[in-house]
């Protein structure tokens, strides 16, 4: 009888830990990947998140403030081998989506900043927890 409530607490405990990202409010931010054609506009790899790494195109995180890196990839053109970092403090907002590119502020040398090219609502996740969020303090 003991073993049974231990292990239906272990279960009930892990449960939030078991909470993937999509479970709750969430942002996500995607790394721009497709030529823009604005020619200073560059695509970027993401590669982590609050220190975090990330093989992935986008991540689903918490809503609040955040810290992307990026790497812009090697210029073939330019016969560069190094691919560069460069981070960016962004304020995620609640069911927003992010994507990130490189604006370059010099061609010849690729120096760059990480940028926000563009944000849209994420119609889903708005109406999965944006409405029952309102409808609750509505009470």
């Amino acid at each position: 009888m003991n073993r049974l409530i231990s292990c239906s607490l272990v279960a009930l405990i892990s449960l939030p830990a078991m909470a993937g990202p999509y479970d709750q409010v969430y942002g996500i931010v995607s790394a721009e990947f497709i030529k823009s054609a604005d020619a200073k506009l560059q695509p970027v790899i993401l590669n982590r998140i609050d220190g975090t790494s990330t093989t992935r195109r986008q991540e689903a995180i918490a809503p609040g403030q955040h810290t992307i890196y990026a790497d812009l990839p090697a210029s073939r053109e330019q016969h560069q081998h190094i691919a560069t970092q460069n981070s960016l403090a962004l304020d995620v907002k609640p069911c927003t989506r992010y994507y990130i590119a490189a604006r370059l502020t010099d061609s010849m040398t690729r120096h760059w900043q990480l940028v926000v090219r563009n944000s849209e609502p994420i119609g889903e996740c708005a109406a999965n927890y944006l409405k029952s969020t309102e409808a609750g303090t509505a009470k």
